[in-house]
């Protein structure tokens, strides 16, 4: 092979990983998909009035919305405690009577109000 091939190939692989690493952080903020797929289907449910193709498109917007704010640890951690608000009784109690973890649940609301404002999603 000569350096003319050599370098183009470089040049190639180069670009590439420009490319990828250009992708608005995928890398640090990159979630496996099951887990894009949960949110999608998720929001989906919670807008039952709406077409649902339409949602499809609403809700995956929503979640790309929430992975460049959140990191995916973030992610998990903030969307469990926000779920968990949710629970009645005594169980529910750990979390509302916790300091760290309302931050957590506030936190989540926002960036997820952010990003269904930025979808066009209605409440």
């Amino acid at each position: 092979m000569t350096r003319a091939h050599l370098l183009a190939r470089g040049v190639a692989a180069l670009i590439a990983l420009i490319a990828l690493i250009g992708t608005d952080g995928a890398w640090a903020f990159d979630y496996p998909t099951v887990d894009r797929v949960e949110y999608v289907g998720d929001c989906i449910q919670r807008h039952p009035d709406v077409d649902r193709q339409e949602m499809v498109y609403k809700c995956s917007c929503a979640i790309d919305h929430i992975r460049k704010q959140l990191s995916y640890d973030a992610y998990v951690e903030s969307s469990t405690a926000a779920k968990a608000f949710s629970v009645a009784g005594e169980r529910g109690n750990v979390i509302r009577d916790s300091e760290g973890a309302m931050k957590l649940v506030k936190r989540y609301r926002k960036v997820e109000a952010d990003a269904q404002e930025a979808c066009f999603i209605k409440k």
